[in-house]
Formats: structure tokens, sequence, C-alpha cells
């Protein structure tokens, strides 16, 4: 998949004008505690509107030529 379409993959639950908070960060493994604490943002979140995403990402990130 393009690198472009990887960041629209969810523009249709984010429409512009709203307000967003975005944080990142990369982790090598997915273990159990670690679901654990996501499972519990994810449960505390204040809008049902709220998402944690996760992206598994293997390779390089291909670039545009200018």
């Amino acid at each position: 998949m393009p690198y472009t379409a990887i960041q629209t993959i969810v523009d249709a639950a984010v429409p512009a004008g709203s307000r967003y908070y975005w944080k990142s960060n990369f982790v090598d493994s997915l273990s159990s505690e670690l679901a654990r604490v996501l499972r519990e943002g994810a449960d505390a979140a204040p809008s049902p509107l709220s998402m944690v995403l996760l992206f598994e990402v293997k390779g390089a990130v291909p670039t545009c030529a200018t």
C-alpha cells in the first residue's frame, strides 16, 4: 500500500473542522501488558468517537520524488 494511501485510512473518521489530539510511539512488540494498558486507555476515553489505532510498520517508508 502506498504511504499516501496509509495517510488517508482514517479520513472518514476524523472530518475536517473538529479538534483532534494525536500522540504516537513505536514499540518492538505487543505484549499482554501493553495490550492491557491500551485497553484501559480506550475504555477511559471521554468520547465514543475516540480511537486507539495500532499500525504494523515493516520496512522502509518510501519517499516521494520531487
